[in-house]
């Protein structure tokens, strides 16, 4: 059986170039990768996506360890006992398994712009002062929001676009509730309902912070 540490090692040197209608099927997995969702939780998620995506994906994923063995030493050593795993079907595979999990990664890192990562903000919770939290939890709620819809603030948003920009915020939060125990619940109450003025959108206004400051960067 294919350690799941080589099985890891083999998975991050595989990299596919997904398609449009691939991204839709990655999307759970994307967000819970953003939300550093537990490793356990991420092969159960990432587990139909492996299923729906075998038939075309089980074919290259042996053919590029074949190649690559001719040319890596490591490779070489594990293709026999990798090769076995693929036989074992996207359900058991452990191979499988990671590279659906890191072709998510590499989606989320594509998508997910953050000058910070949400770890650092997390640990940024429990060692900046309490005046300083809000900022830390905006500059997280306008990354999660636009990375759902890139172009809300651009222009003044109705009520329903506060509302799907908020439920995005709320909906990750509670991907990341276990793995992100002081951001998540400040996220949630950031885009809490019910749906507050526009002046006091604390997320609409993180947006527009962000957006300012991307600006003034550029020019």
């Amino acid at each position: 059986m294919l350690d799941g540490d080589l099985a890891w090692a083999l998975a991050t040197d595989l990299r596919f170039e997904w398609e449009e209608r691939d991204r839709e099927l990655f999307a759970p997995l994307v967000d819970a990768t953003i939300m550093r969702v537990r490793s356990e939780e991420l092969e159960s998620i990432a587990r139909p996506v492996a299923i729906a995506l075998w038939d075309e994906l089980r074919a290259p994923i042996a053919e590029t360890l074949a190649e690559q063995a001719k040319r890596s030493e490591f490779v070489a050593e594990a293709l026999a006992d990798a090769l076995a795993d693929l036989e074992l079907g996207p359900v058991r595979s452990r191979l499988a398994n990671y590279v659906i999990q890191q072709g998510a990664f590499d989606l989320a890192e594509h998508s997910f712009f953050l000058e910070d990562c949400l770890d650092c903000i997390e640990d940024g919770l429990g060692a900046a002062p309490p005046e300083c939290h809000l900022e830390l939890v905006g500059r997280a709620a306008a990354a999660l929001a636009l990375q759902g819809a890139p172009t809300f603030g651009e222009q003044r948003p109705d009520d329903d676009e506060r509302r799907a920009a908020r439920a995005r915020v709320r909906s990750m939060a509670e991907l990341g509730l276990e793995s992100l125990p002081r951001l998540a619940p400040a996220l949630r109450e950031l885009a809490a309902e019910p749906l507050p003025p526009l002046r006091d959108d604390g997320v609409l206004q993180a947006v527009m912070r962000r957006r300012l400051a991307t600006a003034a960067h550029l020019n």
